[in-house]
């Protein structure tokens, strides 16, 4: 039970699944302030996770000297 638990967790947690539910709330709460916060949430999100500048610098800090 513990590891299929935790591979639905760790699913969960990835950057493209927390952004596509930022963008379905938005989609459902369209007309009200939240659904704007969320939809632009979810895009500063894609933009800063889909940032080529952001990915090389993150594998120079994994690389080992």
């Amino acid at each position: 039970m513990f590891f299929y638990l935790s591979q639905f967790l760790s699913f969960l947690v990835m950057p493209l699944t927390i952004i596509i539910l930022l963008f379905v709330g938005g989609i459902i709460f369209i007309n009200k302030r939240t659904g704007k916060r969320l939809m632009l949430c979810g895009s500063v999100l894609l933009l800063f996770f889909s940032n080529q500048f952001m990915a090389n610098y993150a594998m120079y800090l994994w690389e080992p000297d």
